[in-house]
């Protein structure tokens, strides 16, 4: 009889995993944010720096690139933010 959960004990546990999911799926679209901004950046960085070696104006076209990847990043990201924010709005109107 120790060894079996009661109901109580299971409806926590059921409660915590429910948690668990809702949490894990609010957070989900910001989870490669970061790395997406990196990565815009170093893109735009490394093909300004491409277009410096061609051009012979080092390091003019890399500071541009950076500066267009953090842009572009950051758009991306703010974007990302809003419509999250917004469906769950939406999704609060339903319940409500």
């Amino acid at each position: 009889m120790g060894s079996q959960k009661s109901d109580k004990e299971r409806e926590s546990s059921h409660s915590s995993f429910a948690r668990l999911i809702t949490t894990s799926r609010d957070i989900s679209p910001y989870l490669g944010l970061g790395l997406q901004l990196a990565a815009s950046i170093l893109v735009f960085l490394f093909l300004g720096r491409w277009v410096d070696g061609k051009l012979g104006t080092e390091p003019v076209f890399m500071i541009i690139g950076a500066f267009i990847g953090a842009a572009g990043g950051m758009i991306s990201f703010i974007r990302t933010v809003l419509k999250h924010d917004e469906r769950l709005k939406r999704e609060k109107q339903h319940k409500d």
